[in-house]
């Protein structure tokens, strides 16, 4: 059975981020707690800035979750961003 945690690299989706044309930023809430580890959100920021792309992190000291609060501040980390 495939384990979406540990058997898939879900944040390339099969691609390299240095693959993309567009630099699409990202903005990411992680907390401390969280059964994901957090080194492996450490590592995808180090690949996503890499490759030429914004990589915007808040940490928290909770668990899998995230806040209105977060969400917003996710929102104004992109808003700027347009297709090109």
């Amino acid at each position: 059975m495939l384990d979406l945690v540990t058997d898939v690299d879900a944040r390339q989706n099969g691609f390299a981020p240095s693959s993309a044309a567009w630099k699409i930023p990202v903005s990411h809430v992680h907390g401390t707690a969280d059964f994901n580890p957090i080194a492996q959100t450490y590592q995808d920021r180090t690949d996503f800035q890499a490759a030429g792309h914004v990589f915007t992190l808040h940490e928290h000291p909770g668990g899998h979750s995230i806040t209105p609060a977060q969400v917003r501040q996710q929102y104004d980390d992109l808003k700027g961003s347009v297709a090109p």
